[in-house]
């Protein structure tokens, strides 16, 4: 069951509510439980057959994350590889749409996550959130935490 709180139901580039029924779903979405819903935007970047991925600690995140009110998936990727990354980046196509459930800080969410190709430009922030990692996705895919990552990059021609 979702929480249908979601500010961004029919705003450009994300996939209306009733859309979602055609994506890939990933993780559990426990029956009874009301589940926040979390759009989100992520980039799958290229670099000499490796693909840019955020370290958190434990595991691995592609670059992007939560959207704000308002923002498209371009300006939540192009927001977040800044903050995250301290780079600019260029969008490109879109790969798709999946909803992944999991469980943060308490919270059960369902994420509507949409996912496009980026190239990054010009690295303005040395003191960024985060470390940018280059990963081979065949040998190290599973230790990013969200299943529905390793699906957008399956989706990417690298």
């Amino acid at each position: 069951m979702s929480n249908d709180n979601n500010p961004y139901r029919g705003a450009p580039g994300w996939v209306d509510p009733e859309g979602l029924r055609e994506v890939p779903r990933f993780g559990i979405g426990e029956s009874g439980v009301v589940h926040t819903v979390r759009p989100a935007a992520y980039a799958v970047i290229w670099k000499e057959g490796k693909v840019a991925a955020v370290d958190s600690g434990e595991r691995y995140f592609l670059p992007g994350g939560g959207a704000e009110p308002g923002e498209t998936p371009e300006q939540t990727i192009l927001r977040e590889i800044s903050e995250e990354l301290g780079y600019g980046a260029v969008t490109g196509r879109t790969l798709g749409a999946a909803v992944q459930f999991f469980c943060a800080d308490g919270c059960d969410y369902e994420m509507h996550a949409v996912f496009l190709e980026a190239t990054l430009t010009e690295h303005y922030f040395a003191d960024s959130e985060h470390e940018l990692l280059w990963i081979d996705p065949v040998i190290e895919g599973d230790r990013f935490y969200h299943e529905c990552h390793r699906w957008g990059i399956q989706r990417s021609t690298g």
